[in-house]
């Protein structure tokens, strides 16, 4: 049976009978050594974490009496803080490797396609109706594989993170296979991702290289997702649309080899319309394509091709800076592995790993929360003392 969980306000009061205890009238040590520490902690209020796992306790308890998970989350969070944790082993060199910088192919082309058609066919991927997010970056990093010269557990993590947020705070972090292709555990994390937040609305989904698949753009398409998404060189070639060649950025080319320009777009169904150059720099095309006064038009729509042509055009300084948002993922996972010290771990198992990487994406939050505190003046130490006692 789980024992009965104190409120949030009882562990703060317990905390000032603590401090008292330990450190007696020594407020100016505390002030100086522990002062953000127990600001910190204040306002992450964990007294649901009790309710939220009370499925899991036996009725029937054997052995030792349960202790109450809400102080040891607490607890956890704060080792977290304090980065109280033990190395972790040595592993063996992996076999093979990639080459520098390369991205895996995945061993099976198509798996993308056939993933998401499967779950299309099934009827689990659904609409999505209203949140505050407005943008999403997975983001695959080494906790299974080789990188900066250091060998870790057959892992990755693989993270979607809030683009729009000032503190680049993790949304859904997800462990997978080192060996799985970054846009198969897209599919994975996207659809469990819907499958846990349905009532959350995004806007702009912004990939990487890897990403840059036909299914995956026609996946975010049908729910509306804006898509930033950069070429894959490999796959990258001149395109033909419609009779007409596409260039690298979406911008049709003439037959004469000049870029058309850009006339405007219908912004609701997301079609663009492109004239010829000739006629609009007013100058006499050797080989005109049509008689008319007006010369020759094109129309590009996002939902006949959304690879080629997105709702943001990627020869856009929009799409340019709506790119640069996905280095914030980069600073997520900096903060996981560097500041929290990811992978300073002892663990081996899956639900360490997933333990571990939660509980630092707590902590990312609890900061986010201490920094916005900072902005409207913390209340000292005494203050805090008083008001806490007085609860």
């Amino acid at each position: 049976m789980i024992p009965v969980a104190r409120s949030h306000e009882a562990y703060l009061q317990f905390v000032v009978e603590q401090l008292h205890l330990q450190y007696g009238e020594s407020k100016a040590f505390l002030q100086q050594f522990y002062a953000d520490l127990i600001l910190w902690i204040t306002p992450v209020d964990l007294s649901l974490t009790s309710s939220l796992m009370k499925d899991q306790y036996s009725p029937n308890p054997k052995g030792s009496k349960p202790r109450d998970p809400t102080d040891l989350l607490r607890s956890l969070l704060l080792m977290n803080k304090l980065h109280i944790t033990k190395k972790k082993r040595k592993l063996k060199k992996p076999k093979k490797k990639g080459k520098k910088n390369q991205k895996q192919e995945p061993n099976n082309p198509n798996i993308t396609e056939k993933l998401l058609g499967r779950i299309q066919r099934q009827g689990q991927i659904h609409g999505i109706a209203t949140v505050s997010v407005n943008s999403l970056i997975p983001m695959p990093t080494g906790v299974g594989t080789v990188r900066r010269e250091r060998y870790f557990y057959d892992r990755h993590l693989y993270m979607f993170t809030a683009a729009d947020s000032h503190y680049h705070l993790p949304l859904y972090p997800r462990l997978f296979k080192a060996s799985q292709h970054d846009a198969v555990s897209w599919v994975c994390g996207y659809h469990e991702f819907l499958h846990w937040y349905p009532q959350w609305n995004i806007g702009e989904m912004i990939l990487d290289s890897a990403h840059d698949a036909s299914p995956i753009y026609s996946c975010l398409e049908s729910h509306h997702v804006s898509t930033i998404i950069e070429l894959n060189p490999r796959k990258a070639t001149q395109f033909t649309y419609n009779e007409m060649d596409i260039g690298l950025d979406g911008v049709p080319i003439c037959p004469i080899g000049r870029k058309m320009m850009n006339w405007g777009k219908e912004a609701k169904r997301y079609r663009r319309k492109w004239r010829c150059p000739a006629k609009v720099g007013k100058w006499e095309c050797p080989h005109p394509c049509s008689t008319s006064d007006y010369g020759r038009t094109f129309h590009t729509s996002t939902a006949d091709n959304p690879r080629l042509f997105p709702r943001v055009p990627r020869d856009s300084k929009e799409w340019r800076n709506r790119y640069k948002l996905r280095t914030g993922v980069e600073r997520c996972v900096k903060r996981q592995k560097i500041d929290y010290k990811l992978e300073d771990s002892k663990g081996r198992s899956s639900r360490h790993w997933n333990i571990r990487i939660y509980s630092i994406a707590m902590c990312q939050h609890a900061d986010a929360w201490f920094e916005e505190a900072k902005k409207q003046k913390l209340s000292s130490l005494d203050q805090w003392f008083a008001a806490n006692q007085a609860a």
